[in-house]
């Protein structure tokens, strides 16, 4: 049962105050989701008051929408929060004009702005921005929330929990894509499993439930802290640099059938087939320098969530840093080194380390030291982009009686980290977010162009590397044909 936050102080968890410390106006850590809406299936006029009014009917399940950090907590203590039942909930509920004619360019310029937009740490962290051309309803949402409030998958039991499903009604796609109410997100190694799969479940290394001793994980701790302190830093390439304010953002997508397509001929996880995506992407839009520098290192996040955390707000994640080959080879070699490479990582001790040091840091030192090391262990010199899975919802959803059409992940950047990039699978799909920030890192509208390339490579790939089925020996594997 989720404990409800905001009826007295409670000091952020190490976890949670990590991403205040790395929060500058440079690099806001802001986790966010962009909705595609459909406002003709509303009944009635679909606006901020109508949306305001389905939030308001919500709230008590979602006390963290209802709390602020409490700026006496003092300074050398880990903040706190304290509730905040006087908030105004339309204060946070905003209308923004985009130009005509509101489509797909105009929506991602809109939430480039958006995003280099701060939120106000003095109220509760976070908004929603209803987009809309002028004079005519939204077509779209950008649901922002502070990463102290909630990672990835903790973005997405937000939305789930203020969308309501449409009955009778499930996704086009295959209909084994999982939703948010039955599973807690894709680990970032991934698993073998259905599309959408790769929850993480119980794992040795997992913050509770481990089958270890308390001597071997102790002795798993060291070698992964030896582990991490041997991987040195990351290469020297063109998206590590200074970062401020600016952002470019865009979007696409790809069906969940022909990524699984994909997965069964070339093997690997549907993590593995993102991470080569971007990394085929990254080779095309960086060209000369993709053959230089080879190979990037990717911080992946893993998902520390069981069943019994889905509804628990904060940040439950781990990460490990995935070689990331850009440089020019074949797709399924591409696919090969980094399943081979995320498989082994994720077997090592290196998440268990990672996630102690974060524990161990935030618990044993002031926050003023706790703050220090956090910045100079979240910045550009370790890795040299993100690269972040989620699993999504599998049905159609709506708020205030607006069908949400499609939705993606926006993802912050990191101290001198100029991309990042958030995957998601939706109803069916397999959705894309590319925010970078220009001059340091490629033009996000290049990415999504060059990674809707890369995938058809991979598709066509796969395509032509496919064999029959056992029992069809006269019957060719064809793949999916486009949605």
């Amino acid at each position: 049962m989720t404990r409800r936050r905001g009826s007295r102080a409670e000091r952020l968890r190490p976890q949670d105050a990590f991403f205040l410390h790395v929060d500058t106006p440079s690099v806001p850590q802001e986790v966010c989701g962009l909705a595609l809406l459909d406002p003709t299936t509303a009944d009635g006029t679909f606006d901020a008051e109508q949306v305001v009014r389905a939030i308001t009917r919500r709230l008590d399940s979602l006390p963290q929408l209802r709390q602020r950090l409490d700026p006496s907590a003092g300074r050398c203590r880990r903040p706190r929060w304290i509730g905040a039942p006087e908030d105004d909930v339309a204060s946070h509920v905003r209308a923004v004009s985009m130009p005509s004619p509101g489509g797909h360019a105009e929506i991602a310029a809109t939430v480039q702005g958006l995003i280099s937009q701060h939120l106000d740490l003095s109220r509760p962290p976070w908004a929603m921005y209803l987009l809309h051309e002028p004079n005519r309803e939204a077509t779209a949402l950008l649901l922002k929330l502070h990463h102290t409030v909630a990672d990835g998958l903790g973005v997405i039991d937000v939305a789930s929990r203020l969308l309501d499903p449409i009955p009778g009604r499930r996704a086009a796609g295959d209909a084994t894509v999982g939703g948010p109410e039955r599973g807690e997100g894709t680990d970032a190694a991934g698993s073998k499993g259905r599309p959408g799969a790769g929850r993480l479940g119980p794992r040795k290394w997992d913050r509770s439930g481990s089958t270890e001793t308390t001597l071997g994980r102790g002795l798993r701790t060291v070698r992964g802290l030896v582990a991490l302190a041997r991987a040195g830093t990351a290469p020297p390439n063109s998206l590590n640099g200074p970062v401020d304010e600016a952002r470019s953002f865009d979007f696409t997508e790809f069906g969940l059938r022909e990524v699984e397509f994909v997965r069964q001929a070339l093997g690997g996880t549907q993590n593995d087939v993102v991470l080569t995506v971007v990394g085929a992407a990254l080779n095309r839009v960086l060209t000369e320098e993709a053959n230089e520098v080879r190979t990037l290192r990717a911080m992946v996040p893993i998902s520390l969530r069981r069943g019994t955390d889905r509804g628990r707000a904060g940040n439950w994640t781990s990460a490990i840093s995935v070689p990331l080959p850009i440089a020019s080879m074949a797709p399924q070699e591409r696919l090969r080194l980094i399943s081979e490479a995320a498989r082994r990582l994720k077997r090592s001790p290196q998440p268990l380390a990672a996630s102690f040091v974060m524990q161990f840091v935030g618990t044993t030192l002031p926050s003023p030291v706790h703050a220090r090391v956090s910045r100079a262990m979240y910045r550009g010199k370790w890795f040299n982009l993100i690269v972040s899975t989620l699993r999504g919802a599998d049905r159609p959803l709506r708020l205030a009686g607006a069908t949400v059409a499609m939705a993606y992940p926006v993802l912050p950047l990191a101290e001198d980290v100029g991309l990042t990039v958030g995957a998601m699978t939706w109803c069916g799909k397999l959705t894309f977010g590319f925010t970078s920030h220009p001059g340091t890192a490629p033009d996000a509208e290049a990415l999504a162009d060059a990674a809707r390339d890369a995938f058809d490579e991979l598709l066509e790939t796969a395509g032509g590397l496919s064999r029959p089925r056992t029992g069809s020996a006269n019957t060719e594997t064809e793949p999916p044909s486009p949605d």
